[in-house]
């Protein structure tokens, strides 16, 4: 069989770049991207099918089938994501530098008008080095748009040519209330647990004085004094404090990946956020930012120094790392291949992204180096 270039297996990351920008919110950390858990399952993406019984892209395979291959020419990615960890040990030496400019003097040295973009650019940022956190949802601003027109309207009092859109409109609609029920609950239940969380911790220290039980201790101790089998919500609505329901209350937070009191106070931080913000149809957070796709806007804040807040914003890392993540120093994931540039480019933050600062983006990658190679961090939104 005749060797593929590396470009083609490059190029197949990108299509299968399968994970969205806002569903990221509850991934943990970029950790991820070295975890040493099992070292030998880092890259099972890369392994081949019937070498390894693994279904992968046969990128090992490939590897040692050109070991003679001369030095590839090095790709620019611009990846079109979240705020990037710079400092991530697998992504050192891997991220494009604008050698144009010079970093923090304050001048758009290359006089492309972007300000000291060393490394790439903010389409989400403000002039004074802030940034848009929080957004609408896609639904939010279709109903914002169209409540003046069809609000309380039937298909019947509509021409034909309104029709399509108001179709659209209802959909939205529908959309709101399922997403609004689904975070109301959602956030009623975090606010209970960390109500009840010092008397579970304290009913659960008679059994573990250290604290140290595990998820499969804590199943063998709630089959033997449940006194019922409520659903947490049942039992949180009967503010249920027997001991079955206690270390059920535990049970609950642990397999939500949230271990401690501050795990649950921080996805209570992010879901009020989404209430308030994403959800919230009042809220429009375009009032502060330029819209206008060749004009310059934004910052070079690119970096994601926010912990235990805005855990969303960890999915450029872990993208870049996929694609480019250093083949060479034996920690954690090996990248597609060693002769690649991130130059990230934050348009997506914790809600749905716009299709102008995607403009934008692309229109500066292209502008600041002839022909990257573009990922479109595989962004959903409700069209």
């Amino acid at each position: 069989m005749k060797s593929l270039p590396l470009y083609y297996f490059t190029c197949f990351l990108f299509i299968a770049n399968f994970v969205s920008c806002f569903s990221q919110e509850n991934t943990t950390s970029s950790n991820l991207l070295t975890t040493k858990q099992d070292g030998s399952l880092n890259n099972w993406f890369q392994r081949d099918e019937l070498q390894d019984s693994i279904p992968g892209i046969s990128l090992d395979k490939w590897y040692k089938q050109n070991k003679k291959v001369s030095k590839a020419k090095e790709i620019i990615v611009a990846v079109i994501d979240t705020k990037i960890d710079l400092k991530h040990e697998d992504l050192q030496n891997q991220i494009w530098i604008n050698t144009k400019e010079i970093a923090n003097n304050g001048i758009d040295d290359d006089s492309n008008g972007f300000i000291d973009d060393v490394n790439g650019w903010n389409f989400l940022g403000y002039s004074n080095g802030d940034y848009i956190k929080w957004g609408n949802n896609e639904f939010v601003r279709i109903i914002r748009k169209w409540s003046p027109v069809f609000k309380d309207k039937t298909a019947a009092q509509l021409s034909k040519n309104e029709l399509n859109q108001f179709k659209e409109y209802q959909r939205a609609q529908l959309r709101f209330d399922t997403e609004t029920k689904f975070y109301k609950n959602w956030l009623r239940s975090l606010q209970y647990l960390i109500q009840v969380y010092p008397l579970v911790k304290d009913t659960l220290k008679h059994y573990f004085p250290k604290e140290d039980y595990t998820s499969q201790q804590l199943d063998s101790l709630y089959q033997k004094h449940k006194i019922n089998d409520k659903s947490f919500r049942r039992r949180r609505d009967d503010n249920d404090k027997d001991l079955g329901a206690l270390i059920d209350y535990m049970r609950a937070s642990l397999a939500s990946n949230q271990n401690t009191l501050t795990d649950i106070q921080d996805q209570e931080l992010q879901l009020n956020s989404i209430e308030n913000e994403c959800l919230n149809l009042e809220f429009n957070e375009r009032h502060f930012i330029n819209d206008d796709v060749f004009v310059a806007k934004g910052n070079n804040e690119i970096v994601n120094t926010i912990k235990k807040e805005h855990t969303i914003e960890n999915h450029s890392t872990l993208v870049s790392g996929i694609i480019a993540a250093d083949r060479t120093n034996d920690i954690g994931i090996k990248g597609i291949t060693h002769h690649t540039k991130i130059m990230p480019l934050v348009i997506c933050n914790n809600a749905d992204e716009h299709d102008n600062d995607i403009a934008a983006a692309i229109r500066y990658a292209v502008d600041n180096y002839f022909s990257p190679l573009i990922v479109r961090s595989d962004i959903l939104n409700f069209k």
